[in-house]
């Protein structure tokens, strides 16, 4: 016969049996690792590319540009090197100095073959072949913008901004089609969405706008406005159309914000935002008529950089981010209600959906 120890040992062993048989009833296996599978890992080919975007740590990022059309990004270095990025990740980047020093402005062309780079210290605007990483050729006195109007198979015409002139150049012919003089030197340009207006904001406060018409083969510029709204210095940092094409928004330096009619430039609004150094604007997708306004709060531009979201109808500002490293470089990448922000050597995406939906 057992004694009492021995039964209480073989209940307690019955109980370790009872228990391993029945707990996997209750308990929940754990699931083979699929993370793959979730939702929070299934992520857009673009946003993964972002994502894993890794910057040049030898300089800072001073300009960005994304083509959606062919999915070419552009990165241009404060040391004058550009990066052109497949963000299908199919090609490895192409990396090439472009400019003596800081690369301050990229466009690309729709089908990727051709982009374009501009520099403060050059003075110039270099027309590049993508296909080869090779120099098309130098549009001199073209500093700060430059915008590819039209293009089709190794055709573009390019207008690019220099000390008070909108060039209109033909890359087929290699030469300038005319020359448009303007007060100032440009510190920004925009063309409308159906092509028919170019814009131009200076360095001395002034506003001009062209309505782009053809002769023959040849666009022609024919000026329809131009008014000086702001003091000299304070630059026109943005130019922006609105949708509808009938209004344009103009962002100053100082983080005022107007809305002129086109073609007439009669003020329709005016609004001073709480930046009070702004560097950069972007429209943002999917809400008409509203501007991220990037910028620090003090004067002097020394402070952390802040974006504001300015609803130009309403006249409200909200705050998007805040102190984050000065002058960094935005892109908006509206499919995905995304603002890539680049500071220094740093690369962050700022979800704005929340925004571009108008809560």
């Amino acid at each position: 016969m057992m004694n009492e120890y021995q039964k209480k040992g073989l209940l307690a062993v019955l109980l370790v049996l009872l228990c391993i048989l029945l707990v996997p009833r209750f308990v929940k296996p754990k699931a083979p690792e699929l993370q793959e599978s979730k939702p929070e890992f299934v992520k857009s080919g673009l946003r993964a590319y972002l994502e894993g975007l890794q910057y040049d740590t030898r300089s800072s990022v001073k300009a960005l540009a994304y083509n959606p059309a062919c999915g070419v990004l552009g990165v241009g270095y404060e040391n004058g090197m550009v990066e052109w990025h497949d963000t299908s990740g199919t090609k490895a980047p192409q990396k090439f100095k472009a400019h003596n020093m800081r690369v301050t402005n990229i466009t690309i062309s729709d089908d990727g073959t051709m982009g374009l780079t501009n520099s403060h210290f050059d003075d110039a605007t270099r027309v590049w072949d993508l296909r080869t990483g090779t120099l098309v050729t130098t549009i001199a006195d073209a500093r700060k913008a430059s915008i590819i109007f039209e293009e089709t198979k190794d055709y573009k015409v390019v207008f690019a901004c220099g000390s008070g002139r909108v060039k209109v150049f033909d890359t087929r012919s290699g030469m300038y089609d005319d020359t448009y003089k303007f007060e100032g030197s440009a510190t920004s340009m925009a063309l409308s969405s159906d092509r028919r207006w170019l814009s131009v904001g200076s360095s001395t406060g002034g506003i001009d706008v062209w309505e782009v018409t053809r002769q023959d083969d040849k666009l022609v510029l024919v000026k329809q406005g131009a008014i000086q709204p702001y003091e000299v210095g304070n630059w026109v940092i943005n130019v922006t159309f609105s949708d509808t094409c009938d209004k344009l928004y103009t962002v100053t330096q100082k983080g005022q914000i107007d809305s002129w009619s086109v073609p007439g430039l009669a003020r329709e609004y005016h609004f001073v935002s709480g930046i009070k150094h702004a560097y950069s604007a972007v429209a943002l997708g999917g809400r008409p008529n509203s501007i991220i306004l990037m910028g620090s709060k003090d004067k002097w531009g020394q402070g952390h950089s802040h974006g504001e979201l300015i609803d130009v109808n309403k006249g409200s500002n909200r705050l998007v981010f805040s102190r984050v490293a000065s002058h960094c470089v935005p892109l908006l990448f509206p499919s995905m209600h995304t603002l890539m922000v680049a500071s220094g050597k740093k690369n962050h995406l700022v979800d704005v959906s929340r925004f571009a939906s108008g809560n």
